[in-house]
């Protein structure tokens, strides 16, 4: 006589048979350990998983009983809890990115719960082994300066764009010229009339003036050793329209000379 069937209770005559046919096709797919977790007294596991140094819970840590292939994974405040474990002796494996993964065994008594607290720690060596090296693609480092700033800021900025020729305040202390012109007649594409002195004048190989401008203010009549050169901080020469910044340029002038004063105040 076939044993009675506890869900065969109101169902119709075919039920049991149908059930029974179920169970038969489930039963031999079910790996051995499974199989045998099912045949003694169970209890539960839990517990929480921490990093030993700090104490700070370890959410998304997984362990691992290897005997019966079940896993936990540890909530947001560390915790985990894994059902139906075959009470007696478990074997339990932790793991956590970057942290070292413990084995430890538990005694599990049936029908109870056992809480554990599993500490992990990070490793402390965790370079390659000896004599392995690990190959690294080439870095590329790029140092930018700071952006130059006070009264001589634009003269910077414009003098690293490249547009136009620039004399510095180096370059007039290391050639210590008796005059300022001295130091354009070397310019490309400008013009030097007349001996050093007061008798300088500028214009442009194609024989134009050039419009003066001191500290970016306009200064007409000035003559360019009207300034002494240790006074001078820095020299823009722009020698046509094409290449004179917008706020210099002015319709129907060649070119553009603006004189940078000295300041002991500013650090620039």
């Amino acid at each position: 006589m076939a044993p009675p069937h506890p869900v065969t209770r109101g169902a119709s005559c075919g039920a049991p048979l149908l059930l029974g046919a179920l169970v038969l096709f489930v039963v031999p797919h079910l790996p051995p350990a499974a199989a045998s977790a099912q045949a003694g007294p169970t209890a539960s596991l839990g517990g929480i998983v921490v990093e030993a140094t700090t104490g700070r819970p370890l959410p998304g840590a997984t362990v691992v009983l290897p005997r019966i292939a079940r896993t936990g994974t540890a909530d947001a405040a560390g915790r985990f809890i894994v059902y139906d474990v075959p009470a007696g002796r478990q074997r339990l494996l932790v793991a956590y990115r970057g942290h070292e993964a413990p084995e430890r065994t538990i005694d599990l008594a049936a029908d109870r719960h056992t809480d554990v607290r599993i500490a992990l720690r990070v490793p402390t060596d965790i370079g390659p082994p000896a004599g392995d090296v690990v190959p690294l693609p080439a870095l590329a480092v790029r140092v930018e300066r700071p952006a130059p700033g006070g009264k001589l800021g634009p003269f910077h900025r414009r003098r690293e764009a490249g547009r136009g020729a620039f004399i510095t305040q180096a370059e007039i202390l290391e050639r210590d010229p008796s005059q300022l012109s001295d130091m354009l007649r070397a310019v490309v594409g400008l013009r030097v009339s007349g001996s050093s002195g007061f008798g300088a004048t500028l214009s442009t190989v194609r024989g134009c003036g050039l419009r003066v401008f001191i500290d970016g203010v306009p200064a007409p009549g000035f003559r360019v050793d009207d300034m002494p050169p240790q006074d001078v901080a820095g020299v823009e020469i722009y020698r046509g329209p094409a290449e004179t910044p917008v706020q210099f340029r002015r319709t129907g002038e060649c070119g553009v000379l603006v004189i940078w004063t000295r300041d002991p105040n500013d650090p620039a």
